[in-house]
């Protein structure tokens, strides 16, 4: 892989959390001001951010390849969560287990990144 493509591949890996972000914290934070519950805005905001998440990816023209670092990125934001105590899971465990790790850790990075696949399969449909 040269080294273009790996440039190339970390920002889209930017846009990507680029549109979690707007997405989710934008809907959260009107959520909030609208005196809304916290489960209910943390939900609205999951559901917000994945759209933008796709929009950002079909935008920008991210690659499905481009899903490799954003699923690794991913996985060490929720497992450096998990270990400063920030893990938004109820009751995670004290030790790491391999099935919360696939559980937890794997299945939310695999929804964080499906984005990118949805939006690859999709292009991938229309151009058949």
């Amino acid at each position: 892989m040269n080294f273009n493509k790996f440039i190339s591949m970390f920002y889209d890996t930017l846009i990507f959390w680029s549109g979690w972000f707007v997405g989710y914290y934008g809907i959260c934070l009107i959520a909030f001001a609208l005196d809304t519950d916290t489960d209910k805005a943390n939900n609205y905001g999951l559901i917000s951010g994945w759209w933008c998440a796709l929009y950002f990816v079909n935008i920008f023209k991210i690659k499905v390849l481009s899903s490799v670092p954003i699923f690794i990125s991913h996985l060490i934001v929720m497992l450096l969560s998990w270990h400063i105590g920030q893990f938004h899971y109820h009751d995670p465990p004290e030790k790491l287990t391999v099935s919360f790790f696939f559980m937890a850790v794997v299945t939310r990075s695999f929804f964080f990144t499906s984005p990118v696949f949805i939006n690859g399969l999709i292009k991938n449909i229309i151009k058949n």
